[in-house]
């Protein structure tokens, strides 16, 4: 008797409670019980590693399958044994031109679940399979569309994303498992730092290696701090109580445990297209960056003339202006220095930026309400998808526009840090006060301050052309805020 050539293949796309009984192990055990009683003690296995999707969804390799069908499109098989349909493929585009290479090869599928083994040049038996697969497939949408409906009610609830953060500890009910709250850990300290520094303009690289002199340990738990770690938690929505979906901020069921303010500041700045790749504990020279030539546009940058001593700020484009940096640096200095000690101007800007703010969060949270409470009544089955859906779609707008308006009101960090030196005498009419908290600051922070405190700063061409002997100050052209 000949000994037929039996295929078996097996994979488990996902390891759970449920599918823990039909592991690779417990397939493979049947599959290979099924190949003996179909007469081939011994036959071909590929297996499939665990974790690995037939779905129309997946784009993962199944190298496996592919030697298989390639096997069968060559003759070298008599039966493939599969434990169900599924197991072989969920899309129907490759599932049919599979069971047609066995249709046209008199190829046999053992279908191990069933214990039935198919002939596909049978009418029955091939419309089985088909069946079989476009109930697979059909199954896969429904789950696609539970998953997706499960996530779109979670935003709305404003319950966080299935993975945790760094720095919260989730909190559930012991009774049913589900979700409750996020609450401040042990290492929320840690990131209210990083949020806090980084708003008072703290060089990211400078922030790092100071949580490293500190010996604060990283997420994994190691020591050293680096930029990309820092910039990775300062980041996170989650801090501030909300969810990012698709670059779309949404409000979150939870109380932050940063000032929202700050985040959205350091958001604003991590993301600003003009931060380039430099990195800002690198800057040296106050005004290449912060003044631009006014005839072209293009930065200026700081450049030491050829049979000069004196370093110059450059327009780095097309060379339209040029000025020496010690006289710049101290005009605008100076300028910086009278709008600080300016009685009432950092103080009214704080507090006008601050009632506005606050009348813009208030409303977000407003809104933040009534988008919970809907959430709540279709979760209470009050209300259906398409209700869900327009109430979604009238409230979440104007959330987002509140969101915008708090963010380019707040006042940025650096300049609240001056305001706020506890102890310290006021500003107000006080230059040498000024000047003195102006010198505090590191040149990056200053750096920060200058397109706070500018709405403007550009530099003119020089009318003569050649080389002053003092400083024009209508070359400099600024706007104050």
């Amino acid at each position: 008797m000949t000994v037929p050539r039996i295929g078996t293949y097996y994979r488990v796309s996902r390891v759970t409670r449920e599918t823990r009984g039909n592991s690779v192990g417990g397939q493979r055990l049947e599959n290979l019980a099924a190949a003996a009683d179909l007469g081939n003690p011994a036959p071909a296995e590929y297996p499939e590693k665990e974790g690995t999707s037939a779905s129309r969804y997946s784009t993962a390799a199944r190298p496996e399958w592919d030697q298989l069908v390639a096997d069968v499109a060559a003759g070298e098989l008599d039966i493939v044994i599969l434990w169900e349909t599924s197991r072989g493929d969920r899309k129907v585009l490759t599932w049919v031109p599979f069971v047609e290479k066995c249709r046209a090869g008199g190829v046999l599928v053992h279908i191990t679940k069933d214990e039935t083994t198919y002939d596909p040049r049978k009418t029955r038996d091939y419309r089985a399979l088909i069946d079989g697969v476009l109930d697979a497939a059909g199954e896969v949408d429904l789950t696609s569309k539970r998953v997706l409906r499960g996530q779109a009610m979670a935003r709305a609830a404003g319950r966080p994303p299935n993975r945790s953060c760094w720095g919260l500890r989730r909190v559930y009910n012991q009774d049913t498992g589900e979700w409750i709250d996020q609450v401040a850990d042990e290492h929320t300290p840690t990131v209210r730092r990083i949020i806090a520094e980084l708003y008072k303009g703290t060089p990211i690289s400078r922030v790092a290696a100071a949580l490293t002199a500190d010996e604060i340990a990283t997420p994994s738990g190691k020591a050293g701090w680096t930029s990309t770690m820092v910039k990775r938690i300062a980041a996170r929505p989650a801090y501030a109580a909300m969810i990012d979906h698709k670059g779309e901020l949404l409000p979150g069921a939870w109380e932050p445990v940063v000032p929202v303010d700050q985040w959205l500041a350091v958001r604003a700045m991590l993301r600003d297209p003009a931060r380039g790749t430099t990195r800002p504990g690198k800057a040296v020279h106050l005004l290449s960056g912060p003044m631009v030539c006014a005839k072209c546009g293009g930065a200026c940058r700081a450049v030491l003339v050829a049979g000069s001593v004196h370093r110059s700020y450059q327009c780095r484009h097309q060379y339209c202006a040029a000025v020496r940096q010690d006289w710049a640096d101290e005009y605008v200095e100076r300028l910086v220095i009278g709008w600080l000690a300016r009685p009432g101007r950092l103080a009214a800007l704080v507090a006008d930026a601050g009632t506005e703010a606050a009348e813009a969060d208030a409303e977000a949270r407003g809104l933040k309400d009534k988008m919970d409470r809907a959430a709540d009544r279709y979760s209470n089955d009050e209300i259906d998808d398409d209700q869900l859906a327009r109430i979604t779609a009238t409230l979440r707008p104007r959330y987002d526009k509140a969101l915008a308006l708090a963010r380019r009101l707040a006042v940025p960090g650096v300049l609240v840090a001056l305001f706020n030196s506890d102890g310290a005498p006021a500003m107000d009419g006080n230059l040498d006060e000024a000047a003195r908290r102006w010198g505090l600051l590191g040149r990056a922070q200053q750096r920060a301050a200058l397109s706070a405190i500018f709405t403007a700063l550009r530099l003119r061409p020089s009318a003569s052309g050649g080389r002053a002997a003092r400083l024009d100050t209508d070359r400099i052209v600024y706007e104050l805020r």
